[in-house]
């Protein structure tokens, strides 16, 4: 830049000043109106996409690559091709953008300007350990949970939560089994008697013992 203003016919030392005040990078800059950066590459800023006749591989944006993103969707005869994001960026004031920091909310998050960065947070409600999704709301919620048992159940189950480290197991579990030993049948052989079949099952013990008589008679036997 000396070396140009100089040729201008511009004295040394005011070209000196002059292209020093231009390539401080450490001074203050300080631009009233908009400032627009053109990211495009040099070779690239005169080739649009109806020009060129080819894809360029390790210029083109990735999106429109269809092994670069697995497809969500299917094909459609009027899918729309994708478009790649302008490289000609322009920066707005925050009171004429909701993103501020070139960062937009999500489905379930939410951006708020902090100083010189962006505040990410997830839209949760509640106070419990355990999320879930409300789609409709665009919300997480975080629920508690609770293991019951029915009242008359109480001493035949029991049913819990057990929140561990890196998982949350439900136990459920029967009380006051026992095995007892039933009779499933009883026959009569000749020259045998009476045959009785028996099996073991576990049953609830509920805890209401009692004896019951049965009264019986001598008849004579033949």
């Amino acid at each position: 830049m000396r070396g140009s203003l100089i040729e201008a016919g511009i004295p040394a030392a005011a070209a000196t000043i002059i292209a020093n005040i231009f390539a401080n990078g450490v001074q203050t800059m300080r631009q009233g109106g908009e400032v627009i950066h053109d990211q495009t590459p040099t070779g690239m800023r005169q080739v649009t996409s109806s020009d060129r006749t080819h894809r360029l591989t390790n210029i083109d944006f990735r999106d429109g690559d269809p092994d670069y993103r697995r497809q969500l969707s299917q094909d459609s005869e009027r899918a729309v091709r994708p478009v790649p994001q302008s490289t000609v960026v322009g920066t707005l004031p925050p009171q004429q953008t909701q993103s501020a920091f070139r960062v937009a909310s999500g489905d379930y998050t939410s951006v708020e300007p902090s100083g010189d960065t962006a505040k990410v947070n997830l839209r949760v409600i509640g106070g419990g350990d355990c999320l879930f999704r409300d789609a409709s709301a665009n919300l997480i919620v975080a629920k508690k949970l609770r293991a019951e048992c029915g009242g008359d159940d109480r001493s035949r189950m029991q049913f819990f939560i057990e929140n561990r480290s890196e998982e949350l197991v439900f136990k459920l579990s029967t009380t006051n089994v026992q095995k007892v030993r039933v009779v499933t049948d009883v026959s009569y052989q000749e020259g045998a008697g009476i045959v009785v079949s028996y099996a073991t099952i576990g049953a609830w013990l509920v805890s209401q013992d009692g004896t019951t008589t049965i009264p019986v008679s001598d008849c004579p036997v033949t």
